[in-house]
């Protein structure tokens, strides 16, 4: 059974920029299909009321496009997560205007680094009946856009799958020097920057061990000839799990529990990289967060799977001595992403944080932190299941 968080929003309206949802109707019977559009705010301050924006830009909008306002990453935990829904009423060069002022302050024009302010724009997908018999995903998140899958209709049926699985927060690279540490998994606060293999390998010590986690993106595992230590699993509705070596006391923490509130929604963090054991490699990396699928639908099939599930750690320990490594292979798991529904629906829904290696080689135990579980919002459902 998937353990979960659920929250009620009664306020539907001030979430939904039209509630009459008018399109024409879709079947997506491919693999892995993109249905949004994604833009990125290059204002660095966005006040409640503001009706036009700057966008990096335009290409895949259009006028009376259905938008998706979302502060993804902040270093202050206000407002990160904010979110609402807004209808185009003009495009200019890199500009972006809405019919109604927005009600949240927002910032950005930061991204892909730590401390980061991003907020992106998400062109909602809106159809009479959406049919899905493949699956629908999002683009990953780059630090500055992606991670979300964000739908209206007013049927949406099918056998098949939408999901944002490790398309959330970044996991962290492994330590590739001798005794390096692992690094930092992507949190609210940031943490992006360099990328190698598609994981966080930022240089700045802050991002590795012993500074530990970057609010809820797992801490790197630290570096040492006695033995590597697991990265810590990436946080969400709780801490992600820490992660340690073969002794007691070299500990590394899992990614913080984010801010939870009505009106608020967050990618799963990304797990902390495992640390190298006497140049030998961890090759065993943290794993990506889930993001977010966001659906606003009153008639849900229920045999449509939806996902947002965190990554589980990377490959298989370095062969040392004709052994696997002891010290060396203890990545961690992302954690578990959101979904949003704006009816309870009998759907399967999965938001299940990703798992840490667990090592035995030698016999005994060293092992990666496991991301937490992710969340499930419920706006017009007021009684829990």
């Amino acid at each position: 059974m998937t353990k979960a968080l659920f929250f009620s929003n009664t306020d539907l309206n001030s979430l939904i920029s039209s509630t009459k949802f008018t399109g024409n109707d879709l079947t997506v019977s491919t693999n892995d299909t993109v249905i949004n559009s994604y833009s990125y705010i290059t204002d660095s301050t966005i006040n409640a009321g503001t009706t036009t924006v700057n966008v990096e830009t335009t290409s895949g909008f259009s006028l009376g496009d259905d938008i998706l306002i979302y502060q993804t990453q902040n270093i202050s935990s206000d407002p990160v997560g904010h979110f609402e829904y807004r209808t185009i009423e003009s495009i200019g060069t890199n500009q972006i205007t809405f019919t109604s002022g927005l009600s949240n302050d927002y910032v950005s024009n930061q991204p892909d680094v730590y401390p980061a302010k991003t907020t992106q724009l998400i062109k909602v997908a809106v159809h009479s009946t959406l049919t899905i018999n493949g699956s629908v995903t999002c683009t990953a998140w780059d630090g500055k856009k992606g991670g979300v899958v964000a739908i209206k209709c007013n049927t949406l049926q099918g056998s098949g799958i939408i999901h944002a699985n490790n398309r959330g927060f970044r996991g962290g690279h492994y330590g590739t020097g001798n005794e390096s540490p692992g690094f930092a998994g992507e949190g609210l606060y940031g943490g992006g920057g360099i990328m190698v293999n598609g994981r966080i390998s930022a240089t700045a010590n802050i991002l590795r061990y012993p500074h530990g986690r970057i609010n809820t993106g797992g801490g790197g595992g630290e570096g040492a000839s006695h033995a590597g230590s697991g990265g810590g699993g990436g946080g969400h509705i709780e801490k992600g799990g820490y992660g340690r070596c073969y002794y007691g006391g070299h500990e590394n923490v899992g990614g913080s529990k984010a801010p939870l509130a009505k009106g608020r929604m967050f990618f799963g963090g990304g797990g902390g990289g495992g640390g190298d054991d006497d140049d030998s490699a961890s090759n065993s990396w943290g794993g990506h967060g889930g993001g977010i699928v966001s659906i606003m639908c009153d008639n849900i099939s229920e045999t449509l799977d939806i996902q947002s599930k965190g990554e589980n750690n990377s490959s298989s320990p370095p062969i040392v001595d004709g052994l696997p490594s002891q010290g060396a292979a203890k990545g961690s798991g992302g954690a578990g992403g959101t979904i949003i529904i704006s009816k309870k629906c009998s759907a399967t829904l999965d938001v299940s944080g990703g798992l840490g290696y667990i090592n035995t080689a030698t016999g005994n135990i060293a092992f990666g932190g496991s991301g937490s579980i992710g969340r499930i919002m419920l706006f017009n459902y007021q009684t829990l299941a």
